[in-house]
């Protein structure tokens, strides 16, 4: 029987923390998309494919050597493939260089929740958390409710004022996004 001491808080939030990795990389667990396709060599996809992780790896390397290398998807594909070959510290290293190498990015949310992934393997729930915190807050903050709105709005402004000039409104699919971006609650001088 576990005590209540015994159970670490981390273990508690993993229902939430895997909601979190979900909703924040969902087309992490889609194919990638052509263009991603095109980013690294057949022979990469391939071995990650076939699950010869230390294989990739070596070819990953090889890639980045080039001068025109996709170098922050690199390190996130070497990243995950150590992690799934439960080289945990080495994961984190790797995952961590993308937003050293290049803060700017859109890999750099999926190589920090893939780098909470490899420290919770690994145990370090602690170091985990605070990276499932960041990224969280990150989800939950004004800002990223402000591009929800703004998203809605867009959408509703496209059915309000067709591009065509033939085109009729559709102001009922406009007042539904219209509605949905205040539900989400825009900021005073957009609502």
């Amino acid at each position: 029987m576990l005590r209540h001491s015994a159970v670490r808080p981390s273990l508690v939030l993993a229902p939430f923390l895997t909601f979190l990795v979900l909703t924040t990389s969902i087309r992490a667990a889609e194919p990638p998309s052509k263009a991603e396709e095109l980013l690294v060599e057949s022979k990469i996809r391939q071995l990650l494919q076939d699950r010869q992780f230390s294989a990739a790896v070596a070819e990953i390397d090889k890639s980045l050597q080039a001068k025109d290398a996709p170098r922050d998807y690199l390190l996130y594909l070497k990243g995950t493939a150590l992690s799934l070959e439960k080289k945990y510290d080495e994961a984190v290293a790797a995952l961590k260089e993308v937003e050293s190498q290049q803060p700017n990015s859109p890999w750099i949310r999926r190589a920090r929740l893939t780098s909470a992934v490899a420290l919770v393997q690994k145990g370090d729930f602690q170091a985990a958390e605070l990276i499932y915190r960041s990224e969280a807050n990150a989800l939950l903050s004004a800002e990223r409710r402000e591009e929800f709105v703004d998203i809605y709005l867009e959408f509703a402004d496209a059915f309000y004022r067709p591009a065509a000039d033939n085109q009729q409104p559709e102001y009922k699919q406009a007042v539904e996004f219209y509605e949905r971006a205040l539900e989400v609650g825009p900021r005073a001088e957009k609502e």
